[in-house]
Protein backbone atom coordinates (compact mmCIF):
# COMPACT_ATOMS: atom_id res chain seq x y z
CA UNK A 1 0.00 0.00 0.00
CA UNK A 2 2.45 2.49 0.90
CA UNK A 3 3.99 1.21 -2.82
CA UNK A 4 0.91 2.79 -4.04
CA UNK A 5 0.48 6.00 -1.94
CA UNK A 6 4.21 6.52 -3.22
CA UNK A 7 2.31 6.27 -6.98
CA UNK A 8 0.15 8.73 -5.96
CA UNK A 9 2.22 11.19 -4.20
CA UNK A 10 4.51 11.12 -7.39
CA UNK A 11 1.18 12.44 -9.70
CA UNK A 12 0.71 9.26 -11.35
CA UNK A 13 -2.43 7.38 -11.96
CA UNK A 14 -3.65 4.73 -10.30
CA UNK A 15 -4.56 2.06 -12.88
CA UNK A 16 -5.03 -1.89 -12.87
CA UNK A 17 -1.98 -1.86 -14.53
CA UNK A 18 -0.08 -0.11 -11.45
CA UNK A 19 -2.26 -2.67 -9.15
CA UNK A 20 -1.20 -5.32 -10.99
CA UNK A 21 2.59 -4.65 -11.03
CA UNK A 22 2.46 -4.61 -6.98
CA UNK A 23 0.60 -7.78 -6.85
CA UNK A 24 2.97 -9.38 -8.95
CA UNK A 25 5.62 -8.38 -6.67
CA UNK A 26 4.31 -9.36 -3.64
CA UNK A 27 2.26 -12.87 -5.09
CA UNK A 28 3.39 -13.34 -8.20
CA UNK A 29 1.75 -14.15 -11.40
CA UNK A 30 -0.40 -16.43 -9.05
CA UNK A 31 -1.50 -13.80 -7.13
CA UNK A 32 -2.49 -11.36 -10.60
CA UNK A 33 -4.32 -14.38 -11.80
CA UNK A 34 -6.19 -15.16 -8.37
CA UNK A 35 -7.01 -11.38 -8.28
CA UNK A 36 -8.61 -10.94 -12.28
CA UNK A 37 -10.42 -13.97 -11.47
CA UNK A 38 -12.41 -12.56 -8.28
CA UNK A 39 -12.99 -9.26 -10.58
CA UNK A 40 -14.55 -11.66 -12.72
CA UNK A 41 -16.87 -12.94 -10.52
CA UNK A 42 -14.74 -15.91 -9.84
CA UNK A 43 -15.02 -17.12 -5.55
CA UNK A 44 -11.44 -16.28 -3.57
CA UNK A 45 -10.46 -19.70 -1.49
CA UNK A 46 -8.02 -19.26 0.49
CA UNK A 47 -5.22 -21.66 0.88
CA UNK A 48 -5.72 -24.58 2.95
CA UNK A 49 -3.50 -23.39 6.09
CA UNK A 50 -4.78 -19.93 5.84
CA UNK A 51 -6.05 -20.00 9.59
CA UNK A 52 -2.87 -22.48 10.74
CA UNK A 53 -1.73 -25.44 10.92
CA UNK A 54 -4.26 -26.56 13.51
CA UNK A 55 -7.47 -25.79 11.18
CA UNK A 56 -8.85 -27.58 8.09
CA UNK A 57 -10.72 -26.87 5.28
CA UNK A 58 -14.37 -28.37 4.94
CA UNK A 59 -17.46 -27.68 2.42
CA UNK A 60 -20.64 -27.89 4.51
CA UNK A 61 -24.03 -27.18 3.63
CA UNK A 62 -25.33 -23.90 4.56
CA UNK A 63 -28.57 -22.02 4.46
CA UNK A 64 -28.28 -18.64 3.17
CA UNK A 65 -29.43 -15.88 5.54
CA UNK A 66 -32.54 -14.08 4.16
CA UNK A 67 -34.65 -11.92 6.16
CA UNK A 68 -37.82 -13.14 3.54
CA UNK A 69 -38.47 -9.40 2.42
CA UNK A 70 -36.39 -5.90 0.93
CA UNK A 71 -33.27 -5.96 3.39
CA UNK A 72 -33.30 -2.09 2.57
CA UNK A 73 -36.19 -1.92 5.01
CA UNK A 74 -34.06 -2.64 7.96
CA UNK A 75 -32.05 0.86 7.42
CA UNK A 76 -34.98 3.28 6.76
CA UNK A 77 -36.63 5.79 9.86
CA UNK A 78 -40.19 3.98 9.04
CA UNK A 79 -39.61 0.65 8.31
CA UNK A 80 -42.11 -1.17 6.40
CA UNK A 81 -41.92 -4.63 4.98
CA UNK A 82 -42.20 -4.67 1.29
CA UNK A 83 -41.00 -7.20 -1.49
CA UNK A 84 -42.03 -9.88 1.19
CA UNK A 85 -41.17 -13.84 -0.54
CA UNK A 86 -44.16 -15.88 -0.36
CA UNK A 87 -42.22 -19.05 0.97
CA UNK A 88 -40.08 -17.48 2.88
CA UNK A 89 -39.14 -18.32 6.93
CA UNK A 90 -40.83 -14.60 7.17
CA UNK A 91 -43.75 -14.90 5.14
CA UNK A 92 -44.31 -18.70 7.23
CA UNK A 93 -43.87 -16.64 10.57
CA UNK A 94 -46.90 -14.70 9.89
CA UNK A 95 -45.33 -11.45 8.15
CA UNK A 96 -47.17 -9.55 5.55
CA UNK A 97 -46.00 -6.63 3.60
CA UNK A 98 -46.97 -3.50 5.22
CA UNK A 99 -45.99 -4.46 8.49
CA UNK A 100 -44.26 -1.61 10.47
CA UNK A 101 -40.94 -2.65 12.64
CA UNK A 102 -40.85 -0.89 15.83
CA UNK A 103 -37.44 -1.27 16.54
CA UNK A 104 -33.85 -1.60 15.24
CA UNK A 105 -32.56 -4.54 14.45
CA UNK A 106 -28.73 -5.50 14.86
CA UNK A 107 -28.02 -8.45 12.26
CA UNK A 108 -24.02 -8.59 12.72
CA UNK A 109 -24.36 -12.29 14.12
CA UNK A 110 -27.57 -13.23 13.55
CA UNK A 111 -25.89 -13.56 9.98
CA UNK A 112 -23.36 -15.91 10.90
CA UNK A 113 -25.46 -18.00 13.52
CA UNK A 114 -27.18 -21.03 11.27
CA UNK A 115 -29.58 -21.03 14.06
CA UNK A 116 -30.31 -17.77 15.54
CA UNK A 117 -33.36 -16.49 15.55
CA UNK A 118 -34.74 -12.87 14.13
CA UNK A 119 -37.31 -11.19 16.81
CA UNK A 120 -39.47 -8.31 15.11
CA UNK A 121 -41.55 -5.83 17.27
CA UNK A 122 -44.83 -5.66 14.51
CA UNK A 123 -47.26 -2.91 14.26
CA UNK A 124 -50.40 -3.88 11.60
CA UNK A 125 -53.95 -2.41 12.19
CA UNK A 126 -53.12 -0.54 15.35
CA UNK A 127 -51.79 -3.73 17.35
CA UNK A 128 -48.04 -4.37 18.00
CA UNK A 129 -46.48 -7.77 18.56
CA UNK A 130 -43.35 -10.03 18.18
CA UNK A 131 -43.02 -12.51 15.11
CA UNK A 132 -40.02 -14.40 15.75
CA UNK A 133 -38.55 -16.87 12.75
CA UNK A 134 -35.31 -17.81 11.82
CA UNK A 135 -34.07 -15.73 8.64
CA UNK A 136 -32.70 -18.52 6.30
CA UNK A 137 -33.11 -19.75 3.13
CA UNK A 138 -31.68 -22.21 0.69
CA UNK A 139 -28.69 -24.44 1.11
CA UNK A 140 -25.95 -24.30 -0.43
CA UNK A 141 -22.27 -25.23 -0.10
CA UNK A 142 -20.18 -23.32 1.55
CA UNK A 143 -16.07 -22.86 2.82
CA UNK A 144 -15.51 -23.37 6.64
CA UNK A 145 -12.46 -23.52 8.53
CA UNK A 146 -12.71 -25.73 11.61
CA UNK A 147 -10.02 -27.47 14.54
CA UNK A 148 -8.62 -30.43 13.20
CA UNK A 149 -9.66 -33.71 14.94
CA UNK A 150 -6.56 -34.13 17.67
CA UNK A 151 -5.56 -30.49 17.06
CA UNK A 152 -4.64 -28.79 20.86
CA UNK A 153 -6.25 -25.09 20.39
CA UNK A 154 -3.84 -23.68 22.44
CA UNK A 155 -0.93 -20.77 21.45
CA UNK A 156 0.58 -23.61 19.03
CA UNK A 157 -2.27 -22.99 16.70
CA UNK A 158 -2.27 -19.02 16.40
CA UNK A 159 -1.58 -17.49 13.06
CA UNK A 160 2.06 -16.17 14.89
CA UNK A 161 4.50 -14.59 12.21
CA UNK A 162 0.97 -14.14 9.62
Amino acid sequence: MLELRAEIDAGHPLTTATWERALRRELGEQGVADWRAMMAGGQPLPAIDAFGACFQRVQKPLRRYDLGFEPKVLTEQLRIIRGLEPGSAAASAGLQNGDEILQPVAQDNLQGDQDGVLTLQISRQGRSFAVSYKPRGESVLAWQWELKPGADPSASCALAGR
